[in-house]
């Protein structure tokens, strides 16, 4: 997988290049959550998700597995995800959210996402479901580790301003910011050599 991921294009920044706008207050708790049980590591573990701790956020909340070489799928996804989706996304691979030109970037950030790993935020737009309409949402992706400590997992949040469903195979990609993760986790405290007694 690592070898299909292109550098990145235009719309594809690293964290502190540009000022990437805040993000919508469901999607910072999540991350937030995330990073506090990350505690320094490079990636926390899928068993050390408490929903209760994401209890304002839940309905933007959605679980990947990523178990092959297809895209990753939904495994969880909350009610702000499926009143716009309907409950077929369960099951659903991530990059068919997309219109067919932007699939492949999809993949490509979740290929980041699962083997770099990196934390992965976009902004995208699409089309309402009813009346055609542009919508704007966002989204932000956080790796997990699986029992075996494999990479396997990932939460994110996805929030959109329309309140309607979105049509199926809309969303375009306007802008993504990735943030590689390796080189950020805390190494262990070494302690002090002890000097050898003097005889």
């Amino acid at each position: 997988m690592r070898d299909g991921l292109r550098p990145n294009g235009p719309n594809v920044v690293s964290f502190g290049e540009t000022g990437f706008p805040k993000g919508h207050p469901a999607l910072d708790h999540i991350e937030s959550d995330w990073q506090t049980l990350r505690a320094g590591r490079l990636v926390p573990c899928r068993s050390e998700v408490d929903p209760r701790g994401l209890a304002a956020a839940l309905k933007y909340a959605f679980v990947l597995e990523h178990a092959g070489t297809e895209g990753p799928i939904f495994r969880i996804a909350g009610t702000h995800i499926l009143d716009r989706f309907g409950p077929d996304i369960r099951g659903k691979q991530f990059p068919d959210l997309f219109a067919q030109g932007d699939q492949q970037a999809a993949m490509e950030a979740m290929t980041a996402v699962f083997n770099e790993p990196s934390i992965v935020r976009m902004r995208l737009a699409g089309a309402d479901g009813i009346a055609g309409s542009p919508s704007i949402a966002e989204l932000v992706c956080l790796p997990l580790r699986d029992e075996a400590g494999g990479i396997t997992r990932a939460i994110g949040g996805f929030a959109c301003a329309q309140a309607g469903p979105i049509a199926p195979f809309s969303l375009t990609i306007a802008k993504q910011e990735r943030q590689g993760l390796t080189g950020y986790a805390r190494l262990p405290s070494l302690k002090a050599a002890t000097p050898p007694a003097r005889t």
